[in-house]
C-alpha cells in the first residue's frame, strides 16, 4: 500500500461527517484538550494559564476539526489539511505557552494524547 493511500485511509471517517459532527468533535476536542494541556501545565507548576489553555484548545480544534470541511475541496485534500493543521498546533504549542523544550514535548503529547482519545471516540462510534 503506497503512504499517501495509507495516510488517507488513517482517518477513514473524517470526511464521512457532516459539519454538525465536525463542530460537535470541535466542542470535544476542546474540552479535553483544554483540560489536558491545563493540567499538564499544573503538573509543571504553573497554575496561571487556565485561559490560555482552553483559548488554545478552542482555537486548535476548530483548525483541525471544522477549518478543512469548509474548504471545498477532495476528501485527500481535506486530509491533507488536516495533518498540517494538527502538525501547526504542535509548533504553535511551544510559542504560545512559552516553555522550555522539556515541558513542552509534555505539552505535545499531552494535546496530541487528547485529539487521539477524539479520533478514538469517533473511530469506535462511541457518539
Amino acid at each position: 500500500m503506497p503512504a499517501p493511500e495509507l495516510l488517507m485511509d488513517f482517518l477513514p471517517y473524517y470526511n464521512e461527517l457532516k459539519l454538525g459532527g465536525h463542530l460537535a468533535c470541535a466542542f470535544l476536542a476542546s474540552m479535553i484538550s483544554g483540560t489536558a494541556v491545563f493540567c499538564a501545565l499544573l503538573a509543571a507548576g504553573d497554575n496561571k494559564m487556565f485561559e490560555r489553555s482552553y483559548a488554545f484548545a478552542l482555537w486548535s480544534s476548530a483548525l483541525i476539526w471544522v477549518f478543512p470541511m469548509v474548504i471545498d475541496a477532495s476528501a485527500q485534500v481535506r486530509t491533507c489539511l488536516v495533518y498540517a493543521a494538527v502538525a501547526l498546533c504542535v509548533i504553535a504549542l511551544k510559542y504560545v505557552f512559552n516553555k522550555n523544550a522539556r515541558t513542552a514535548a509534555v505539552l505535545w503529547t499531552v494535546f496530541l494524547a487528547a485529539q487521539a482519545v477524539v479520533f478514538f471516540m469517533l473511530y469506535k462510534k462511541v457518539f
